[in-house]
Order: structure tokens, then C-alpha cells, then sequence
């Protein structure tokens, strides 16, 4: 009896550790390391918590270098601040696979929206 117990143990242990490593390229279609961009800056406007979040996303061939809002009408020292919280964790990832800000998920959310916007654009 300990010997299934010990097996089957391990089988959870190897599938566990199996799905820990491995990773769907598929669904994440932001990750730019291996991306290649038209250079240039993308102006992209979705809705946000308190009305629309304008942003000017600047690629460079290989890399999202810069992330501008140019005008959001977001919660002053909450939204406002989880703009650049995740804006700073997007170029610092590469990525729009980021965390949102607690409080403040319905901005942080938009900005992914409006990035990967122009990361689809970038990528045309």
C-alpha cells in the first residue's frame, strides 16, 4: 500500500512540475523578444474606468521602448498611478503579460488593451 501511495505521489509531483514549465506561446501574442515591429509610435484610445485613456506606444524594430498617456480622466492617485505602474512593467517584461493594480484593475486592463492594440498594429 505505501508503495502506490509513494507512486502515486510522485505521478502528481511529475505532472505538477510539467505544468509549471511549460508555457503557451500561442495565447500571449505581446512577447516581443522575438518579434519584429514597423519602428515608429502607435496613438491607441480605449475606454477606462472614468472615460477614455489615450496612449502613444513608441516600438523600436525589436522592442517596446516607451509608453505615453497622453490624456486619461482615471482616478487621481489610484488609476493615474496604475497607468504607470503597469506601463513601466510592460516595457520592463516586453510583454502586456503583466499584473494589474489592485483597486485599479479596470485601468490597468484598458492599458494592456490599448497596447497590445498597438502592438498588433506594430506588427502588421
Amino acid at each position: 500500500m505505501k508503495k502506490i501511495i509513494s507512486l502515486f505521489i510522485i505521478l502528481l509531483v511529475s505532472i505538477s512540475l510539467t505544468a509549471c514549465g511549460s508555457t503557451d506561446s500561442a495565447n500571449d501574442s505581446t512577447e516581443s523578444n522575438d518579434s519584429k515591429y514597423t519602428a515608429g509610435t502607435y496613438s491607441e484610445t480605449v475606454s477606462g474606468h472614468n472615460g477614455d485613456i489615450t496612449v502613444d506606444v513608441t516600438f523600436s524594430d525589436s522592442a517596446i521602448t516607451d509608453i505615453t498617456i497622453v490624456e486619461a480622466e482615471e482616478t487621481e492617485g489610484l488609476g493615474d498611478t496604475a497607468l504607470e505602474t503597469v506601463s513601466e512593467a510592460i516595457i520592463e517584461a516586453q510583454s502586456t503579460d503583466v499584473d494589474t493594480v489592485s483597486g485599479a484593475t479596470v485601468s490597468s486592463e484598458a492599458l494592456i488593451e490599448a497596447v497590445n492594440s498597438a502592438i498588433t498594429n506594430a506588427t502588421k
